[in-house]
Protein backbone atom coordinates (compact mmCIF):
# COMPACT_ATOMS: atom_id res chain seq x y z
CA UNK A 1 0.00 0.00 0.00
CA UNK A 2 2.85 2.34 0.90
CA UNK A 3 4.62 1.62 -2.41
CA UNK A 4 1.39 2.34 -4.28
CA UNK A 5 1.01 5.75 -2.54
CA UNK A 6 4.62 6.62 -3.43
CA UNK A 7 3.98 5.72 -7.09
CA UNK A 8 0.87 7.90 -7.20
CA UNK A 9 2.78 10.84 -5.69
CA UNK A 10 5.51 10.47 -8.32
CA UNK A 11 2.87 10.27 -11.07
CA UNK A 12 1.16 13.47 -9.89
CA UNK A 13 4.45 15.33 -9.57
CA UNK A 14 5.53 14.12 -13.02
CA UNK A 15 2.31 15.29 -14.63
CA UNK A 16 2.62 18.64 -12.86
CA UNK A 17 6.18 19.15 -14.04
CA UNK A 18 5.23 18.15 -17.59
CA UNK A 19 2.45 20.73 -17.52
CA UNK A 20 4.90 23.42 -16.39
CA UNK A 21 7.31 22.47 -19.18
CA UNK A 22 4.61 22.72 -21.84
CA UNK A 23 3.17 25.90 -20.34
CA UNK A 24 6.60 27.54 -20.17
CA UNK A 25 6.86 27.52 -23.92
CA UNK A 26 5.78 30.65 -25.75
CA UNK A 27 2.60 30.49 -27.81
CA UNK A 28 2.99 30.11 -31.60
CA UNK A 29 1.80 33.71 -31.94
CA UNK A 30 4.62 34.86 -29.67
CA UNK A 31 7.12 32.82 -31.67
CA UNK A 32 5.88 34.46 -34.86
CA UNK A 33 6.08 37.93 -33.33
CA UNK A 34 9.69 37.36 -32.21
CA UNK A 35 10.71 36.01 -35.62
CA UNK A 36 9.11 38.96 -37.42
CA UNK A 37 10.71 41.44 -35.01
CA UNK A 38 14.11 39.92 -35.80
CA UNK A 39 13.45 40.05 -39.55
CA UNK A 40 12.55 43.74 -39.37
CA UNK A 41 15.59 44.47 -37.21
CA UNK A 42 18.11 43.00 -39.68
CA UNK A 43 16.82 44.71 -42.83
CA UNK A 44 19.64 46.65 -44.47
CA UNK A 45 19.56 50.34 -45.54
CA UNK A 46 19.18 49.36 -49.21
CA UNK A 47 15.92 47.55 -48.38
CA UNK A 48 17.35 44.05 -48.77
CA UNK A 49 18.33 41.26 -46.41
CA UNK A 50 21.50 39.21 -46.01
CA UNK A 51 21.55 35.45 -45.54
CA UNK A 52 23.46 36.05 -42.30
CA UNK A 53 22.72 39.40 -40.71
CA UNK A 54 25.75 41.68 -40.79
CA UNK A 55 27.71 39.52 -43.22
CA UNK A 56 28.01 39.70 -46.99
CA UNK A 57 25.81 41.43 -49.52
CA UNK A 58 22.05 41.71 -49.54
CA UNK A 59 20.34 39.09 -51.71
CA UNK A 60 17.18 38.96 -53.81
CA UNK A 61 16.13 35.52 -52.61
CA UNK A 62 16.53 36.31 -48.90
CA UNK A 63 14.80 39.63 -49.48
CA UNK A 64 11.87 37.88 -51.15
CA UNK A 65 11.47 35.51 -48.19
CA UNK A 66 11.66 38.31 -45.63
CA UNK A 67 9.36 40.63 -47.55
CA UNK A 68 6.73 37.94 -47.94
CA UNK A 69 6.87 37.26 -44.20
CA UNK A 70 6.13 40.95 -43.58
CA UNK A 71 3.33 40.96 -46.14
CA UNK A 72 1.71 37.88 -44.61
CA UNK A 73 1.71 39.31 -41.10
CA UNK A 74 1.13 42.95 -42.06
CA UNK A 75 3.78 43.73 -39.47
CA UNK A 76 5.64 46.66 -41.07
CA UNK A 77 4.38 48.03 -44.37
CA UNK A 78 7.26 50.50 -44.77
CA UNK A 79 9.84 47.71 -44.43
CA UNK A 80 7.87 45.53 -46.84
CA UNK A 81 7.70 48.32 -49.43
CA UNK A 82 11.48 48.79 -49.22
CA UNK A 83 11.89 45.07 -49.81
CA UNK A 84 9.59 45.20 -52.84
CA UNK A 85 11.56 48.12 -54.29
CA UNK A 86 14.78 46.14 -53.81
CA UNK A 87 13.34 43.12 -55.63
CA UNK A 88 12.07 45.21 -58.56
CA UNK A 89 15.41 47.01 -58.87
CA UNK A 90 17.39 43.78 -59.25
CA UNK A 91 15.43 42.04 -62.00
CA UNK A 92 17.55 41.25 -65.06
CA UNK A 93 16.60 42.19 -68.65
CA UNK A 94 15.74 38.54 -69.43
CA UNK A 95 13.02 38.61 -66.75
CA UNK A 96 14.93 36.55 -64.22
CA UNK A 97 16.53 37.30 -60.92
CA UNK A 98 20.17 36.14 -61.08
CA UNK A 99 19.30 33.72 -63.90
CA UNK A 100 18.20 31.39 -61.11
CA UNK A 101 14.88 29.52 -61.09
CA UNK A 102 14.32 29.67 -57.32
CA UNK A 103 15.35 33.32 -57.00
CA UNK A 104 12.95 34.17 -59.83
CA UNK A 105 10.14 32.05 -58.43
CA UNK A 106 10.33 33.52 -54.93
CA UNK A 107 10.53 37.06 -56.35
CA UNK A 108 7.41 36.41 -58.45
CA UNK A 109 5.60 34.90 -55.47
CA UNK A 110 6.38 37.87 -53.23
CA UNK A 111 5.49 40.49 -55.83
CA UNK A 112 2.23 38.68 -56.55
CA UNK A 113 1.35 38.65 -52.85
CA UNK A 114 2.13 42.37 -52.72
CA UNK A 115 0.18 43.03 -55.93
CA UNK A 116 3.12 45.04 -57.18
CA UNK A 117 5.12 45.05 -60.41
CA UNK A 118 2.74 43.36 -62.89
CA UNK A 119 5.26 43.70 -65.73
CA UNK A 120 8.05 42.31 -63.58
CA UNK A 121 5.84 39.34 -62.69
CA UNK A 122 4.91 38.76 -66.34
CA UNK A 123 8.57 38.93 -67.41
CA UNK A 124 9.50 36.52 -64.62
CA UNK A 125 6.79 34.08 -65.67
CA UNK A 126 8.06 34.29 -69.25
CA UNK A 127 11.55 33.41 -68.02
CA UNK A 128 10.18 30.34 -66.21
CA UNK A 129 8.27 29.33 -69.35
CA UNK A 130 11.44 29.49 -71.45
CA UNK A 131 13.40 27.59 -68.79
CA UNK A 132 11.06 24.62 -68.30
CA UNK A 133 12.37 21.35 -69.72
CA UNK A 134 10.34 19.12 -72.03
CA UNK A 135 9.57 16.71 -69.20
CA UNK A 136 8.09 19.53 -67.11
CA UNK A 137 10.94 20.01 -64.63
CA UNK A 138 13.13 22.95 -63.73
CA UNK A 139 16.74 23.03 -62.54
CA UNK A 140 18.66 25.64 -60.61
CA UNK A 141 19.39 27.46 -63.88
CA UNK A 142 17.76 27.17 -67.32
CA UNK A 143 20.42 24.70 -68.48
CA UNK A 144 20.92 22.92 -65.16
CA UNK A 145 19.61 19.40 -64.46
CA UNK A 146 16.07 19.11 -63.16
CA UNK A 147 15.59 19.21 -59.38
CA UNK A 148 12.38 18.49 -57.49
CA UNK A 149 12.66 21.48 -55.16
CA UNK A 150 13.14 24.00 -57.96
CA UNK A 151 10.26 22.45 -59.87
CA UNK A 152 7.98 22.62 -56.83
CA UNK A 153 8.89 26.25 -56.07
CA UNK A 154 8.35 27.24 -59.71
CA UNK A 155 4.90 25.61 -59.72
CA UNK A 156 3.93 27.38 -56.50
CA UNK A 157 5.13 30.74 -57.83
CA UNK A 158 3.16 30.37 -61.05
CA UNK A 159 0.03 29.69 -59.02
CA UNK A 160 0.73 32.78 -56.91
CA UNK A 161 1.10 34.80 -60.12
CA UNK A 162 -2.48 33.90 -60.99
CA UNK A 163 -1.99 31.18 -63.58
CA UNK A 164 -4.83 28.64 -63.43
CA UNK A 165 -4.22 25.07 -62.28
CA UNK A 166 -4.82 23.78 -65.80
CA UNK A 167 -2.10 25.99 -67.27
CA UNK A 168 0.24 23.79 -69.31
CA UNK A 169 3.36 24.89 -67.41
CA UNK A 170 1.78 24.00 -64.08
CA UNK A 171 0.35 20.71 -65.34
CA UNK A 172 3.72 19.65 -66.75
CA UNK A 173 5.47 20.66 -63.54
CA UNK A 174 3.07 18.56 -61.48
CA UNK A 175 3.46 15.64 -63.89
CA UNK A 176 7.22 15.84 -63.43
CA UNK A 177 6.82 15.69 -59.65
CA UNK A 178 4.41 12.78 -59.89
CA UNK A 179 6.82 10.91 -62.15
CA UNK A 180 9.86 11.39 -59.92
CA UNK A 181 8.39 10.18 -56.62
CA UNK A 182 10.49 7.41 -55.10
CA UNK A 183 9.02 4.00 -54.32
CA UNK A 184 9.25 4.72 -50.58
CA UNK A 185 6.86 7.67 -51.04
CA UNK A 186 9.40 10.47 -50.70
CA UNK A 187 11.24 12.63 -53.20
CA UNK A 188 14.93 13.08 -53.75
CA UNK A 189 16.38 16.39 -54.89
CA UNK A 190 17.49 14.97 -58.26
CA UNK A 191 15.39 12.23 -59.83
CA UNK A 192 16.15 8.94 -58.11
CA UNK A 193 18.07 10.58 -55.27
CA UNK A 194 17.59 9.57 -51.66
CA UNK A 195 14.26 10.72 -50.26
CA UNK A 196 14.70 13.83 -48.11
CA UNK A 197 12.22 15.80 -46.06
CA UNK A 198 12.93 19.14 -47.75
CA UNK A 199 12.25 17.81 -51.28
CA UNK A 200 9.32 15.68 -50.13
CA UNK A 201 7.69 18.57 -48.27
CA UNK A 202 8.04 20.97 -51.20
CA UNK A 203 6.69 18.40 -53.68
CA UNK A 204 3.63 17.66 -51.52
CA UNK A 205 3.02 21.37 -50.91
CA UNK A 206 3.21 22.32 -54.59
CA UNK A 207 1.06 19.41 -55.76
CA UNK A 208 -1.69 20.11 -53.23
CA UNK A 209 -1.68 23.81 -54.08
CA UNK A 210 -1.93 22.86 -57.76
CA UNK A 211 -5.12 20.89 -57.16
CA UNK A 212 -3.97 17.32 -56.57
CA UNK A 213 -6.46 16.00 -53.97
CA UNK A 214 -5.33 14.99 -50.49
CA UNK A 215 -6.59 11.44 -51.03
CA UNK A 216 -4.45 10.92 -54.14
CA UNK A 217 -2.13 7.95 -53.71
CA UNK A 218 1.02 10.02 -54.39
CA UNK A 219 0.03 12.55 -51.70
CA UNK A 220 -0.88 9.86 -49.18
CA UNK A 221 2.42 8.04 -49.71
CA UNK A 222 4.35 11.30 -49.50
CA UNK A 223 2.64 12.36 -46.28
CA UNK A 224 3.26 8.94 -44.73
CA UNK A 225 6.96 9.17 -45.60
CA UNK A 226 7.20 12.69 -44.17
CA UNK A 227 5.49 11.74 -40.91
CA UNK A 228 8.03 8.96 -40.45
CA UNK A 229 10.86 11.50 -40.15
CA UNK A 230 9.19 13.52 -37.39
CA UNK A 231 10.83 12.85 -34.04
CA UNK A 232 8.30 11.73 -31.46
CA UNK A 233 10.15 13.12 -28.44
CA UNK A 234 10.41 16.74 -29.66
CA UNK A 235 8.27 17.16 -32.81
CA UNK A 236 11.10 18.26 -35.11
CA UNK A 237 11.65 16.94 -38.62
CA UNK A 238 14.90 15.43 -39.94
CA UNK A 239 16.41 15.11 -43.42
CA UNK A 240 15.76 11.37 -43.07
CA UNK A 241 15.55 8.87 -40.24
CA UNK A 242 18.28 8.82 -37.59
CA UNK A 243 19.32 12.39 -38.39
CA UNK A 244 19.01 15.35 -35.99
CA UNK A 245 15.98 17.64 -36.40
CA UNK A 246 16.25 21.06 -38.00
CA UNK A 247 13.96 24.11 -37.80
CA UNK A 248 14.00 24.82 -41.53
CA UNK A 249 13.10 21.23 -42.39
CA UNK A 250 10.36 21.45 -39.77
CA UNK A 251 9.05 24.66 -41.32
CA UNK A 252 8.87 23.09 -44.80
CA UNK A 253 7.10 20.08 -43.34
CA UNK A 254 4.52 22.24 -41.56
CA UNK A 255 3.67 24.00 -44.84
CA UNK A 256 3.12 20.66 -46.57
CA UNK A 257 1.23 18.99 -43.75
CA UNK A 258 -1.09 21.94 -43.18
CA UNK A 259 -1.99 21.78 -46.87
CA UNK A 260 -2.54 18.02 -46.47
CA UNK A 261 -4.87 18.64 -43.49
CA UNK A 262 -3.16 16.17 -41.17
CA UNK A 263 -4.10 15.62 -37.52
CA UNK A 264 -3.59 18.78 -35.44
CA UNK A 265 -1.25 17.00 -33.00
CA UNK A 266 1.37 16.59 -35.73
CA UNK A 267 1.42 20.34 -36.34
CA UNK A 268 1.24 21.18 -32.64
CA UNK A 269 4.24 18.95 -31.89
CA UNK A 270 6.22 20.62 -34.69
CA UNK A 271 5.29 24.06 -33.33
CA UNK A 272 6.44 23.06 -29.85
CA UNK A 273 9.81 22.14 -31.34
CA UNK A 274 10.10 25.52 -33.09
CA UNK A 275 9.12 27.28 -29.87
CA UNK A 276 11.66 25.38 -27.82
CA UNK A 277 14.68 26.11 -30.02
CA UNK A 278 14.02 29.73 -30.99
CA UNK A 279 16.93 31.94 -30.01
CA UNK A 280 16.28 34.84 -27.58
CA UNK A 281 16.40 37.42 -30.39
CA UNK A 282 13.74 35.53 -32.38
CA UNK A 283 16.07 33.97 -34.96
CA UNK A 284 16.97 30.36 -35.75
CA UNK A 285 20.03 28.28 -36.47
CA UNK A 286 20.06 25.69 -39.27
CA UNK A 287 22.39 23.60 -41.36
CA UNK A 288 20.05 23.54 -44.37
CA UNK A 289 21.20 26.55 -46.45
CA UNK A 290 23.62 25.06 -48.97
CA UNK A 291 26.10 27.87 -48.38
CA UNK A 292 26.73 26.52 -44.87
CA UNK A 293 28.06 23.15 -46.06
CA UNK A 294 26.10 21.30 -43.36
CA UNK A 295 27.33 23.52 -40.51
CA UNK A 296 24.71 24.92 -38.13
CA UNK A 297 24.51 28.73 -38.33
CA UNK A 298 22.16 31.47 -37.27
CA UNK A 299 20.55 32.89 -40.41
CA UNK A 300 17.74 34.92 -41.92
CA UNK A 301 16.59 32.25 -44.39
CA UNK A 302 15.52 29.76 -41.73
CA UNK A 303 13.93 32.48 -39.61
CA UNK A 304 11.81 33.58 -42.58
CA UNK A 305 10.61 30.08 -43.38
CA UNK A 306 9.73 29.47 -39.74
CA UNK A 307 7.66 32.68 -39.85
CA UNK A 308 5.91 31.41 -43.00
CA UNK A 309 5.20 28.05 -41.40
CA UNK A 310 3.93 29.38 -38.06
CA UNK A 311 1.70 31.89 -39.83
CA UNK A 312 0.34 29.09 -42.04
CA UNK A 313 -0.29 26.85 -39.02
CA UNK A 314 -2.14 29.62 -37.19
CA UNK A 315 -4.23 30.38 -40.26
CA UNK A 316 -4.98 26.70 -40.83
CA UNK A 317 -6.10 26.28 -37.21
CA UNK A 318 -8.28 29.40 -37.34
CA UNK A 319 -10.02 28.20 -40.50
CA UNK A 320 -10.67 24.75 -38.99
CA UNK A 321 -12.08 26.27 -35.80
CA UNK A 322 -13.98 29.05 -37.61
CA UNK A 323 -12.09 31.75 -35.72
CA UNK A 324 -11.14 35.31 -36.66
CA UNK A 325 -7.54 35.23 -37.83
CA UNK A 326 -5.11 37.85 -36.54
CA UNK A 327 -1.76 36.19 -35.85
CA UNK A 328 0.44 39.24 -35.33
CA UNK A 329 0.48 41.42 -32.18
Amino acid sequence: MKRRRIFIVFLIVGCFLFGITQGALASPKDVLNKAITYIIKVQQPDGGWQLIAGKGETEVETTAWATRALLMTKADDAAAQKGIAYILKHQKPNGSWNNNIAHTAFAIWTLADARKGPKAIADGVSFLWRSQKKDGGWGRTPKGPNLSIYTAVAVRALLAAGLPMDNLMIKKGVEYLMATQNKDGGWGVPKGGRSLSLSTAWAIYAMLEAGIPRYDDAIQKGVKWLLNVQLQHNGGFCFFKLMPPDPELTAYSILALCAANVKPKVIDDALYYLEAIQLPDGSYMSRVPMEFHKHNKKNTQTTCFVAWAVWDALYWKAVKENLTFSPYR
